[in-house]
């Protein structure tokens, strides 16, 4: 398991897991968020990651790849998959002004408008 992967890395201390992150202040302060899924929806926590700079790992399914536009290292949700990512995490270079330009084009309020717009559009084509 990544837990397991932690442990045996030595990286006890550097690693949170969703049930411990509460806030947005522990992704201000971490230099990486790697986060594992098959398939959901979109995961805000990627969004708030990159708003604050952080490097993102993450799986290359659902709607990641389109939320994150090539900002993020996208690997296989697999312990393997995420292992090489973090390892590529700490060798690539970040761009954090980058992630933070680009987390803030999205919004509530913008994807609110542009649902009600969606739906305007289709109401008046019956």
């Amino acid at each position: 398991s990544v837990r397991c992967f932690c442990l045996q890395a030595s990286l006890t201390g550097l690693c949170g897991f969703a049930e411990t992150i509460r806030t947005r202040e522990p992704l201000a302060t971490v230099d990486m968020l790697a986060i594992s899924t098959a398939r959901e929806g979109p995961p805000m926590v990627l969004l708030e990651a990159m708003a604050c700079g952080t490097t993102v790992v993450a799986s290359n399914r659902g709607s990641i790849p389109e939320i994150t536009q090539g900002r993020a290292i996208l690997v296989e949700p697999t312990v393997e998959g995420l292992r090489q990512g973090i390892e590529d995490s700490l060798e690539a270079p970040s761009h954090p002004n980058q992630m933070v330009r680009h987390a803030r084009t999205f919004s509530w309020e913008k994807m609110v408008k542009e649902t009600a717009d969606i739906y305007d559009k289709l109401l008046n084509m019956l």
